[in-house]
């Protein structure tokens, strides 16, 4: 399955099948038997940022096997390019641990110039075999006033009570939400739809639900 979208149903994989799904939607995690293997490489969002800016870069690394397959994940990178151009530039560290639908990591745009770039991610598995998904951002200089928030979803609601103790609530039908520091770490992670949280310190803070990630400054 390459870039596009299944609204429906459940997927699953036997015998000694491979299935690769970049870059598409699925209601259900594939579900892998015998010594089948799923590859999955999507980069979600965003599909515009902020230059001279830090904001995550979401979506899915992983691979599933059945229960006879001795074959595994390794790692993921991401990288960047601007649109036309050869050379690829990290984002970040290979990634030793799978993401699943969640933040891939941290694209840091201080002295790129405006315009279109492909973002890449690359997922490898334990003999060296990759997949890889792309996606097309746009950098573009805000004003003061605007602020970067990830995909337009309002699901995911962030409100600040006082100088560090903030309400959250998902109302999304899949609650997940993980808040990450500047440097990627997993601050918190929890399955509740709404909830209070105190920052620990002032710094900036992406929270991050199933569909949307938000991005806070404490003070």
């Amino acid at each position: 399955m390459g870039y596009t979208a299944m609204t429906m149903g459940n997927i699953w994989t036997t015998g000694a099948s491979i299935m690769i799904i970049v870059n598409s939607q699925f209601p259900e995690d594939p579900v892998p038997s015998d010594t089948a293997i799923v590859f999955v490489a999507c980069v979600t969002g965003p599909s515009s940022g902020r230059v001279n800016d830090t904001f995550p870069i979401s979506g899915s690394a992983w691979i599933d096997k059945g229960y006879y397959n001795p074959q595994d994940f390794s790692f993921y990178q991401l990288f960047y390019r601007p649109t036309g151009d050869s050379t690829w530039i990290p984002i970040g560290d290979s990634q030793f641990t799978e993401t699943r639908h969640a933040t891939l990591g941290f694209w840091n745009t201080v002295g790129l110039a405006e315009g279109p770039y492909d973002v890449r991610l690359i997922l490898k598995d334990l003999t060296g075999d990759s997949i890889e998904a792309l996606k097309q951002v746009t950098l573009r200089i805000l004003g003061q006033e605007e602020e970067f928030s990830g995909e337009i979803n309002e699901s995911l609601i962030v409100r600040q009570m006082n100088s560090r103790l903030f309400y959250i609530e998902d109302r999304s039908s899949n609650s997940k939400i993980r808040i990450y520091d500047i440097l990627g770490r997993v601050v918190l992670s929890s399955k509740k739809d709404n909830f209070y949280w105190s920052a620990p310190a002032s710094g900036i803070y992406f929270i991050s639900s199933y569909k949307n990630t938000k991005k806070i400054v404490v003070y």
